[in-house]
């Protein structure tokens, strides 16, 4: 299942055995950056940047990759903060209902 920012405040319905793609714009060079914060229903499989030209401070995305560690229903949620710091300046969480196997 591929969400992005647009899928924030939603509830999706997530078929068995599938992965979850989630693309959120950022500004790294600014400090900020998107994290995971539930780690205990998800497991990040990869997170990485992809910065769409070499323009300093312009914005990029960061793409998630995760699965659902149990069934049932469970909230995503994504912060953006400075790494050094506590306060998320912006969250977004998409609510799913994660369907059992087979």
């Amino acid at each position: 299942m591929e969400l992005s920012r647009d899928d924030c405040g939603t509830r999706r319905t997530l078929p068995p055995g599938d992965d979850i793609t989630v693309a959120l714009s950022e500004s790294a060079g600014t400090g900020y950056s998107w994290n995971l914060d539930s780690t205990n229903d998800f497991e990040q499989l990869s997170a990485d940047t992809i910065a769409p030209s070499r323009v300093p401070g312009a914005a990029g995305t960061r793409i998630f990759r995760v699965v659902p560690r149990r069934s049932g229903q469970l909230r995503l949620r994504f912060v953006k903060r400075r790494r050094w710091e506590q306060a998320a300046v912006e969250e977004c969480t998409i609510d799913l209902d994660v369907a059992g196997p087979g």
